[in-house]
């Protein structure tokens, strides 16, 4: 978008925000899920979100949608997603949400909990990309869950929060793992992560990979997870190995996951087998938009390949002998009490604001009661 029009969006979101939170009655009970990540829920904000919906006493509300939407589509789902907001006790929200960050003012009232959609501090994003420019940054967070304390300095810088409200409960991301039991198949699994603005390079590499798979007598069966960003675009080459899926409800089948620098590494790691770095630009994407830990890839040993033959070449010629020991050893890091506990930590920091609320407007009653004993005596 234009300058121009981000600002009038920006304008236009934070004025109807303040007239609806001031003309319209506010309901504490209500919990509203908001993303434009995708047309479906994350696995985390999904696990949330089917809990809180079994609770009788909250009123659970939804906004999710997709950036692959017409522009008319996404306006209306903005608009409704403020309306939400302005009456909301707590919104959860897991990615930049620009309804919410546009935001001139937001009322405390309106706790907002981002539990983000990733896990790890491994790439940079958000507000600690200095070299991107953005009319939008991530703020208006009351809360922000994340994995464990090293990542509390990362995430307040990315999110636009002081470090006390960040709050160590556990990846949800990484808890939905915890869940599978499924059996190894004869699988791998393809998920780079996104380039911004640079849907055909992402492409690009997909079709390389691609190619040299088909040249290739590997034995395995290739599945393609593209970014949700790029699941509008047509490619009639990739689109037999495209799924449709999430890619959680068929991560823990995978008996190799390739990527680059997605957060799946450590998804991935929970099944302690093989994972392959095809990252061909890496020398430029650590200059932009960079690394919060250049040395992760060195660290854990994890196998980097700069092109797609290289690395169906080393398939071909280790086989089953691959070694999974980095993918161990992440899993070591990652993978704590906090995380196998997250969804009930998130649980209980949204009972705990719920409280507060009651409590701060109990305390309110009383105060008015006082006032209006001694007016009167």
């Amino acid at each position: 978008m234009k300058r121009w029009e981000v600002l009038l969006l920006k304008g236009l979101f934070s004025v109807e925000y303040l007239v609806l939170a001031c003309l319209l009655p506010y309901r504490r009970n209500m919990i509203t899920f908001v993303s434009s990540r995708s047309d479906e829920m994350t696995v985390g904000m999904k696990i949330l979100y089917e809990e809180m919906k079994e609770n009788k006493e909250v009123d659970v509300r939804t906004c999710i949608y997709g950036r692959n939407k017409k522009r008319l589509s996404k306006f209306y789902k903005a608009i409704r997603s403020v309306y939400l907001i302005a009456r909301s006790g707590i919104v959860i929200v897991d990615d930049h949400f620009y309804p919410l960050n546009a935001l001139a003012i937001k009322f405390k009232r309106n706790k907002v909990i981002q539990i983000w959609h990733a896990a790890g501090e491994l790439k940079k994003f958000g507000n600690s990309l200095n070299k991107v420019k953005t009319y939008i940054p991530h703020k208006n967070y009351d809360f922000v869950c994340v994995n464990q304390m090293k990542d509390i300095p990362f995430y307040a810088q990315a999110l636009g929060v002081e470090k006390s409200q960040v709050r160590v409960t556990g990846s949800l991301q990484l808890y939905v793992q915890t869940l599978h039991d499924k059996a190894c198949e004869n699988r791998i699994i393809y998920a780079p992560t996104y380039r911004n603005g640079e849907h055909a390079s992402c492409l690009s590499m997909a079709e390389e990979l691609v190619s040299e798979f088909e040249k290739a007598e590997t034995g395995y069966e290739l599945i393609l997870s593209l970014h949700p960003y790029l699941e509008g675009e047509k490619n009639e080459k990739l689109q037999h190995y495209i799924s449709k899926q999430d890619i959680h409800s068929f991560l823990s089948e995978g008996a190799i996951l390739i990527t680059d620098y997605s957060s799946l590494i450590l998804d991935f790691s929970y099944f302690e087998r093989p994972i392959l770095i095809l990252a061909p630009d890496f020398e430029a994407y650590k200059s932009n938009p960079g690394f919060f830990d250049e040395q992760f890839y060195a660290k854990y040993n994890l196998p980097m390949f700069a092109s797609a033959s290289e690395l169906i070449q080393q398939l071909k010629s280790a086989g089953a002998k691959i070694d999974s020991q980095p993918a161990k050893k992440i899993k070591q890091e990652e993978f704590s009490r906090q995380t196998i506990d997250a969804k009930n930590n998130v649980l209980q920091l949204i009972n705990c604001l719920q409280l507060e609320e009651e409590r701060q407007v109990y305390d309110g009653f009383r105060q008015r009661g006082k006032r209006h004993s001694s007016n009167t005596q």
